[in-house]
């Protein structure tokens, strides 16, 4: 989620589900939800106001304050036939990109031709560098790349340390201009590894942290809430029950509020 500049809601870009059954001759059928779309929250409800550029992909959305754009990056996996395509072997996707909100609709940006665009990668705005940050996220394998956007179009970067590859959350703490991330942890696989960006690297945050269930089927959500100053993230525990948490600095760490 992030808020739209242009009418200063809440926004949320939905992506397609795959699944597939088996039919009387044993053959793998595939199923794909409708676009979900891209809805707006204006206080009391939820409108859909277009369809998301690309079927699929659990799009990472994010405003990019330097350009004042509002940013969507998604595969399209359209071509993938079975979920065995989505772990590793069979067709390439179908196509993916970046795209930026008209208002009214999404048009597509520039893009590098060694970016590649994930799903549910982790995308927030690096007041340091004034660009748009995003990292990891799965293809046919989990990614482990940090991508930029500086209005001009995409392009690879080369941290020196980098974080797990594999799905991930981000959002800009505005009291210290720094993205907090989250993601699948090296040294203990049931819980996430924490994350800042300090404008050129990353950096690793031994802390208190929420379960894994926060990133397992794309349920979770992150960002900066102005009323309290702080960001919050939204997602599942392990009795897959919906919580909060509140990223209290690298001193105190993530903290979950009562249910």
């Amino acid at each position: 989620m992030a808020v739209d500049p242009i009418s200063g809601h809440l926004m949320f870009a939905g992506g397609d589900s795959f699944s597939e059954t088996v039919d009387s001759q044993g053959n793998n059928v595939p199923h794909w939800s409708a676009n979900n779309g891209t809805w707006l929250w204006d206080g009391a409800t939820w409108t859909r106001v277009a369809d998301n550029p690309r079927q699929g992909g659990y799009p990472a959305l994010a405003l990019d304050n330097a350009t004042g754009q509002l940013l969507l990056s998604s595969p399209d996996i359209r071509g993938v036939m079975t979920t065995d395509d989505l772990e590793g072997s069979g067709p390439p996707w179908y196509g993916q990109g970046a795209y930026r909100w008209t208002g009214t609709g999404w048009t597509p940006v520039p893009q590098g031709a060694s970016v590649s665009f994930m799903l549910d990668s982790a995308a927030a705005y690096d007041p340091i560098s004034r660009r748009l940050v995003q990292f990891g996220g799965t293809s046919q394998a989990p990614n482990d790349e940090t991508q930029a956007y500086d209005g001009g179009g995409w392009r690879l970067l080369q941290p020196s340390t980098v974080p797990p590859a594999g799905s991930a959350l981000a959002a800009t703490d505005e009291s210290t201009d720094e993205i907090v991330m989250i993601t699948y942890s090296v040294d203990h696989p049931d819980l996430t590894s924490t994350w800042t960006w300090n404008g050129s690297n990353w950096v690793r945050h031994i802390l208190n942290e929420p379960p894994q269930d926060v990133l397992n089927g794309h349920r979770g959500q992150m960002l900066w809430d102005p009323a309290i100053n702080k960001i919050v993230l939204v997602g599942f525990g392990g009795d897959n029950s919906l919580r909060m948490w509140v990223w209290a600095g690298i001193s105190y760490g993530w903290q979950q509020l009562p249910a």
